[in-house]
């Protein structure tokens, strides 16, 4: 029998993981978009120069100093854009989400077998699902969020007392 205790350990443990992912996914998120909003809104703006250079109703010189301000904007929209793709921050969003919601699944898992502890080599399974979780989300936790939960993730909270309850 597993202690109870070593299951709110593990439980502790997981919730931790689950929470450093969705944090990572939702900074991520907003760095994406600090890059993003601005590469459209000067994308916008830059068309609406470029219809002002082309419009009848300005000077020739007037034209010129609209046609130099759309290749500062295109070439900042496009150096935007270039550190967006670099960056990958949609996909390092969804990698962070999707190990999130893959930690919640353990979850799940856990307390369904704390409740009623049938699964043979449970501890095994856990492992395992684990391991994918981290071999599926390609990206490292950003560290700053990680060392909101050092506490949480150290496995010093697992005495040996506990672990070779497990064998």
């Amino acid at each position: 029998m597993v202690s109870p205790n070593l299951y709110q350990k593990l439980l502790t443990r997981i919730q931790a993981l689950q929470d450093v992912h969705y944090q990572c996914a939702e900074k991520y998120s907003k760095y994406n978009l600090y890059l993003f909003a601005p590469s459209v809104t000067i994308t916008a703006l830059a068309g609406m120069a470029s219809l002002l250079s082309a419009s009848n109703y300005l000077n020739a010189e007037t034209k010129g100093g609209f046609s130099i301000a759309v290749g500062i904007l295109t070439i900042i929209s496009s150096m935007l854009q270039t550190f967006s793709n670099s960056l990958k921050y949609p996909a390092k969003t969804e990698g962070h989400q999707l190990a999130g919601e893959e930690y919640s699944k353990l979850l799940t898992m856990l307390q369904f077998e704390f409740i009623d502890p049938d699964e043979e080599n449970f501890f095994d399974l856990i492992e395992t699902e684990i391991i994918k979780i981290k071999n599926n989300c390609k990206y490292y936790p950003l560290q700053s969020v990680v060392k909101k939960f050092k506490h949480k993730l150290s496995l010093e909270n697992f005495t040996a007392e506990e672990n070779t309850s497990l064998i």
